[in-house]
């Protein structure tokens, strides 16, 4: 009798103790609060599951498009440069003793485009005002230099797209080379300007301004560049009294310099006529569409 109670005494504590380890077994985990990345069983073991240090994480950061901006930009595209391919005539006799002279007929293709250029500064804000400054150039059957300055209107269209309204000033001259005044004596005079060069580069010249309503539409690429297309239309208001420039680099000191000096074509000394007429106006129009690309890179951060 003693035996059998003796045996199953043993039985009850060894199915106790199993009881006991099943039950840690499948006791849920505890998060230690000081470690995130270690747990604690019921029986108090701790386990690292795993550990990632600073250096190892990597933040994304998106940098946000400035509104503010201060550019340097290129425009270039096609202009109207409107010739009628009329025969242009220039007689010219200097002032110095020997009376220089030059004498040429040029003829002026006829032609309907070339190309036009700007190279300027442009500030403002991409949701506000806009500001420019900038030179600007056409070439083609004739040629024109002049500065525009303008100013619009910035219309943010999402995030990176910027439709921007400009009403621009421009002001310039129109030109045509009419080849070389040929020196046959000591020196060519023009005015009170004494040119000792062999020959002496002459231009005609006219000068004239309009208004250049423009719309560019502008793709920010990031802070520091964006592209554009843009239309634009010129439109004459008026155009000077055409002048000759004479320019040459010998003032007979024997060293080289810059010499310019102009001459109206009112003047008693010059004939100037298209076909058989004379006149007071170059044969030259610009008015008219244009259309081009540009790319602008801002100075600022």
């Amino acid at each position: 009798m003693i035996f059998l109670i003796v045996c199953v005494s043993s039985v009850w504590n060894l199915n106790a103790q199993n009881l006991v380890a099943i039950s840690q077994l499948n006791a849920p985990q505890r998060l230690i609060q000081s470690n995130p990345f270690q747990f604690q069983d019921a029986g108090g073991f701790s386990q690292n599951i795993g550990k990632t240090s600073g250096s190892d994480l990597k933040t994304l950061q998106v940098k946000e498009l400035s509104d503010s901006y201060i550019s340097i930009y290129l425009l270039g595209g096609v202009q109207p440069i409107s010739t009628d391919g009329s025969n242009m005539s220039l007689s010219y006799i200097d002032e110095s003793p020997s009376q220089d002279n030059l004498s040429v007929t040029k003829i002026i293709e006829e032609g309907n485009s070339g190309l036009g250029a700007n190279l300027g500064v442009e500030f403002g804000n991409y949701k506000g005002w806009h500001g420019e400054l900038s030179l600007s150039a056409a070439f083609g059957k004739a040629d024109r230099l002049g500065i525009d300055v303008g100013g619009g209107y910035n219309f943010s269209i999402g995030k990176r797209f910027v439709l921007r309204p400009v009403l621009g000033f421009s002001f310039g001259s129109a030109m045509f080379n009419m080849g070389d005044l040929n020196n046959n004596d000591l020196f060519i005079q023009i005015n009170d300007t004494q040119f000792y060069d062999e020959n002496v580069s002459v231009q005609l010249r006219a000068r004239e301004y309009g208004l250049r309503p423009r719309a560019d539409m502008l793709f920010r690429i990031s802070n520091k560049i964006n592209i554009r297309a843009y239309a634009a239309y010129f439109l004459g208001l008026g155009q000077g009294t055409p002048f000759l420039r004479f320019s040459g680099s010998n003032d007979g000191s024997g060293e080289s310099t810059t010499l310019v000096e102009k001459e109206n074509i009112t003047e008693s000394n010059v004939t100037f006529s298209i076909g058989d007429q004379q006149t007071t106006k170059l044969p030259i129009d610009f008015d008219g569409f244009q259309f081009g690309l540009g790319l602008s890179f801002n100075l600022g951060k």
